[in-house]
This record gives C-alpha cells, sequence and structure tokens, in this order.
C-alpha cells in the first residue's frame, strides 16, 4: 500500500515539478512554449520524480 502511494505521490509531485518549470522558462523568456515542448517536460518531469520516489522508496528513506 505504501509503494502506491509513493507512486501516486511521485506522479502528482512531478507533475508539479514540470508545470512550475514551465511557468519559470515562460517568465524568464517572455516567450510561451510550445505544446510539444510542454509535454516534453512534463513527461520529463513526471519520469524523474518516479524514478526518484521508487529509489527512495527501496532505500527505505
Amino acid at each position: 500500500m505504501h509503494l502506491i502511494f509513493t507512486i501516486i505521490g511521485s506522479i502528482v509531485s512531478g507533475w508539479f515539478y514540470g508545470f512550475s518549470w514551465i511557468k519559470i522558462q515562460e517568465g524568464l523568456n517572455n516567450h510561451y512554449l510550445d505544446d510539444y515542448e510542454k509535454e516534453a517536460l512534463y513527461k520529463r518531469s513526471i519520469l524523474v520524480s518516479f524514478v526518484l520516489g521508487l529509489v527512495f522508496y527501496f532505500i527505505g528513506w
């Protein structure tokens, strides 16, 4: 059960990381990202957060 919460939490936090990163990039460059760039950032941030969540789960931290 704890693994399920870890997976769901890492996906949600990855989405928030991607959302904030997109807003930072758009604000700094004063230019809006295309849809495929946003999609790639969301996928990358969710994947990284998911992997980190699993690593921390299995090392018991």
